[in-house]
This record gives C-alpha cells, structure tokens and sequence, in this order.
C-alpha cells in the first residue's frame, strides 16, 4: 500500500498484513487525542479496502461506505447504520461505517450499535473514532480492537512542517504548541493563526 497519511508506521504495517492476509476484524476503535489523523487515517485506509482513490471526496459517493458522527450519533444514526449493514456490498469487499466521535452517542444510539457489535455481518467493517474511549460503554469498548494513535515525534513532525513553506522558528514553535497532532498544526497553518497564538500567549 502507499500512504499519504503521515506517521504511524507501526499502524500501517498492522493493517498492510491484515487487508493482505484477509484477515481484519469487524470492529476497531481509533484512540488518541483530537486532531491528531485518526479520521484521516480511517478514511485513507477505507479506500486502500475498497480500492477507491484516496479523495474524500469519491469516498463520501462510495455506496459501501458510510460516514457518522460529525453532528453526533443519534439512535436514527444507528437505525440507517443497522440497515447499510444490512445490505452486501455493492462493489466493495466490504461495508464500511466510521463513527467520528463515538463517545459522544446518547444511551439509545450505544445501547443500539452494542446490538450491532455483538452480531457484526461477515461483510462488515466498523471503525469507532475517540478521543475520549473512557466514555464508550464498556462492552462497546470491550468488543473493538483497540488502535491507539499516539503524538508523532518533535523531530518527525518538524520534518513535515518545514516542508509547508514555513521557516524554522514557525515550524519549531507549530511542533511545541500542537504537541505532536499534525491536524491541528495543519489547520492552524491553513489560518494563519501563529501571530494571534503568539499574542495572546
């Protein structure tokens, strides 16, 4: 497989040897902080599955492929989620859900996905995203297998900024205040936020 998502080299080859194998589980839940390429690495990862292109844009029209969570996760969420899964695929290997922010589901919508982790389809793939995994209930937590995203290295993530038309200062001091999540240095970035973080601090 070729990435584009930065980092988590060991992840990678974790998920190189498990498509190539046929050997993936039904449920995996993605930890780590905010904004440090949990998502990212979902969606990436989907398409090398599917064998769509890594746009995010052909991805979001992939009919084996379902995105929740970015306004929370409702018990109607988890209704549609039951009924695409319910469905072989279409042109995929597999049905793929990703739940952003699957902490944040209401006591109906976990009790409802806990009813689906516990009788996952052959064909199905469910990737939980967290940052909080604490919060999931229990036997949520307990029936994924559990990817932990951690910081990328100061000397790794500097690499990476200074190739984003910044000078050295900028990307040292981009590296320090993200604390090893490349998406928010890359928003902040994208903002040209430095001079007002710089201030107020």
């Amino acid at each position: 497989m070729a990435w584009q998502t930065f980092g988590f080299e060991n992840i990678k080859k974790y998920f190189e040897r498990a498509v190539g194998e046929d050997s993936t589980e039904h449920s995996y839940l993605f930890s780590g902080q905010e904004m440090i390429g949990k998502k990212t690495f979902a969606l990436e990862l989907a398409s090398h599955i599917q064998g769509s292109p890594v746009n995010r844009a052909a991805l979001y029209m992939d009919p084996d492929l379902l995105m929740l969570g970015n306004e929370g996760v409702s018990i109607d969420d988890i209704r549609n989620l039951k009924s695409f899964l319910g469905f072989k695929p279409y042109s995929s290997r597999y049905k793929i859900v990703i739940v952003d922010d699957a902490h944040q589901m209401g006591e109906a919508a976990a009790n409802a996905m806990l009813k689906v982790l516990e009788e996952p389809p052959a064909h199905s793939l469910i990737i939980l995203i967290s940052a909080n995994p604490q919060a999931l209930l229990p036997t949520i937590y307990s029936r994924c297998v559990e990817i932990k995203f951690a910081p990328h290295p100061r000397t790794e993530l500097l690499k990476y900024l200074e190739q984003m038309d910044l000078n050295q200062a900028q990307a040292e001091f981009l590296a320090d205040f993200s604390n090893g999540r490349l998406g928010l240095a890359y928003r902040l970035k994208e903002k040209n936020a430095l001079q007002y973080i710089k201030k107020n601090l």
